[in-house]
């Protein structure tokens, strides 16, 4: 089971921290669907040849502007506390 599916895209920021590009989100529902099945797979234990190893996850997230906006309508919609 995949927590995203095409067309998202996924890009490694640093370490630890990724950000999914979701195209065909409508909501904050559908941002929070995908937000509660990327928490599930993570809760998961990874298994590997040493054992089994627990994750911790956090998620933010953020609906972007409808297209045809930019500059100040775009920064005016960012998330202060991300």
């Amino acid at each position: 089971m995949r927590a995203i599916h095409e067309p998202a895209g996924v890009a490694r920021l640093s370490g630890d921290e990724f950000a999914i590009i979701l195209p065909d989100v409508q909501s904050e529902d559908d941002v929070a669907v995908v937000a509660t099945a990327i928490q599930g797979r993570m809760q998961q234990p990874l298994r590997l040849s040493t054992g089994a190893q627990e994750s911790r996850t956090s998620i933010g997230g953020h609906l972007g502007c409808a297209r045809g906006k930019r500059g100040r309508a775009f920064e005016a919609s960012r998330p202060r506390a991300l």
